[in-house]
C-alpha cells in the first residue's frame, strides 16, 4: 500500500510543479507512462473478469514499468543537462528535472523490490499462485 501512495502522491506533486515551470520534457515521460498504464489497467480488467491471463504478462509489465523508470532517468538527465549548459531559453528547469530523477530512482526500487517478491522470493510464490489461478490473499 505504501508503494502506492507514495507512487500517486509524488506524480502529483511532479506534474503540478513540471505543469507550472513548463517543462517541456516531462511529456516524454507522461506518454511512456500511459502506454506502460494502457497495458497495466487492461491486465487488471482482465483479470477482475475472470479471464485467464499468462502469468507472464505481469512479470512483462513489471519489467516494463522499470525499463520506462531508466529511459525516464536518462531523459531527466539529458533534460537537467540541457537546462545549465544551454545558452539561450530552454524549455526546461533543473528543478524539475531533479525532483523527476529523484522522483523515478526511488520508484526503479520499489518496483525491483516488488518485482523480487512477486516473481522470486520464496520461490516465486505469488507468480506460481496466479499461475496456478490461486489468488487468495494467503499466498
Amino acid at each position: 500500500m505504501f508503494q502506492f501512495r507514495y507512487h500517486h502522491a509524488l506524480t502529483g506533486y511532479y506534474a503540478i510543479v513540471n505543469y507550472h515551470e513548463d517543462n517541456a520534457h516531462m511529456f516524454w515521460i507522461v506518454w511512456m507512462n500511459y502506454g506502460i498504464h494502457a497495458a497495466m489497467y487492461s491486465y487488471y480488467c482482465l483479470r477482475s473478469l475472470k479471464v485467464r491471463v499468462p502469468p507472464q504478462v505481469a512479470q512483462i509489465i513489471t519489467t516494463s514499468q522499470m525499463i520506462q523508470f531508466i529511459f525516464g532517468m536518462a531523459t531527466q538527465l539529458h533534460a537537467g543537462y540541457l537546462s545549465m549548459t544551454s545558452k539561450g531559453p530552454v524549455a526546461v528547469t533543473f528543478r524539475g528535472c531533479s525532483i523527476g530523477f529523484f522522483m523515478l530512482f526511488t520508484y526503479f526500487l520499489l518496483w525491483i523490490r516488488f518485482y523480487n517478491e512477486s516473481y522470486y522470493s520464496k520461490g516465486g510464490k505469488k507468480y506460481v499462485a496466479h499461475a496456478s489461478g490461486n489468488t487468495k490473499k494467503d499466498n
